[in-house]
């Protein structure tokens, strides 16, 4: 009855240690392992093809880290690592897509693994076997076939299209030297008149504080410059509301000018800067125009214009020019 339970048990005993190993077949007896495989002997230049490297330790040891430049010249793409151990050691393997790009065969020396027992003592050295491959052109050097062209070759430039070409562009620049001199000779624009800020008035302090708040604010996202000129747009409304008694946040555009205008409480010139600040701020808001760094620095000079001119709100019937 022993000997026929004899062969179960050897079964037994194997496949107890094939589950203590994850699998497959047992990890090597050895306390320290470095095993480099390819897939072929000899490869296709730039082709890729399999490569794998095995590393045993015992459990008392401290494996150094692995380092693909031990494989050098091959070029390697990492696919997997598995990892795996019993009760005495631990296995690690590394699956590769390696590729040659070299006309020579290669020929890598045998790489190193190093190890230091955990206790301490002398470090444990393990070398594996030198890898030689064998790679093959793509093409056939003895019949490589017919050179292919990217494509019908391109016709010469007419010398008539040169010529046309170099005088638009010299016309145009000379265009632009002639814009650049007239716009440098052009008298800049007589400023609004500007009135002393009085320390006492609210709505021109509250106007002015929200102004230099806009002024450091440096928005870069599209988000970011929308708000900044929503900002803007309701720094203005809320003061026009305030000195001139109107609704203006609830206003359109339209609507405030031409409340603005029935009221009578600003001059034509004063309603103009208010329409400009409004109009480019209605750009961006609806229209999702992305002015530049340059634009809001006049629209935070046509801001500023405005409340300078409109230190002392006119009431008075009959001024607006």
């Amino acid at each position: 009855m022993r000997l026929r339970s004899l062969p179960a048990l050897l079964f037994a005993a194997v496949a107890a240690a094939a589950a203590a190993c994850g699998g497959g077949a047992p990890i090597p007896d050895q306390d320290l392992l470095l095993r480099v495989t390819a897939g072929a002997h000899e490869v296709e230049l730039g082709q890729p093809f399999p490569l794998t490297v095995q590393r045993v330790w015992g459990k008392d040891l401290v494996p150094e880290d692995w380092s693909d430049e031990a494989l050098a010249p091959l070029v390697l793409r990492l696919e997997e690592t598995k990892r795996r151990e019993d009760a005495r050691r631990i296995e690690e393997t590394r699956r590769y897509q390696a590729h040659a790009f070299t006309l020579d065969d290669v020929v890598i020396a045998a790489p190193v693994f190093r190890a230091r027992p955990r206790d301490g003592g002398p470090e444990r050295v393990a070398a594996g076997e030198e890898l030689s491959l064998r790679v093959r052109p793509a093409l056939d050097r003895a019949a490589p076939g017919p050179a292919e062209l990217p494509g019908e070759p391109l016709a010469q430039p007419s010398r008539r299209r040169q010529w046309w070409w170099a005088g638009a562009i010299g016309l145009a620049a000379l265009a632009l030297a002639l814009w650049s001199w007239r716009r440098r000779l052009r008298p800049p624009p007589a400023p609004p008149p500007v009135v002393s800020i009085p320390a006492s008035d609210p709505p021109q302090v509250r106007a002015w504080q929200r102004l230099q708040r806009l002024a450091e604010q440096q928005p870069r996202s599209a988000g970011e410059i929308d708000a900044w000129h929503v900002e803007a747009a309701s720094l203005a409304r809320d003061y026009v509301g305030e000195r001139c008694a109107l609704r203006a946040a609830e206003m359109t555009t339209e609507e405030l000018r031409a409340a603005l205008e029935a009221a009578r409480v600003l001059h034509r010139r004063h309603q103009e800067l208010l329409a400009s600040v409004l109009a480019q701020c209605d750009l961006v808001k609806f229209a999702r125009h992305a002015p530049p760094a340059s634009e809001r620095e006049r629209l935070l000079e046509t801001v500023a214009a405005f409340l300078r001119a409109t230190g002392a709100v006119e009431n008075r019937a009959g001024e607006t020019a």
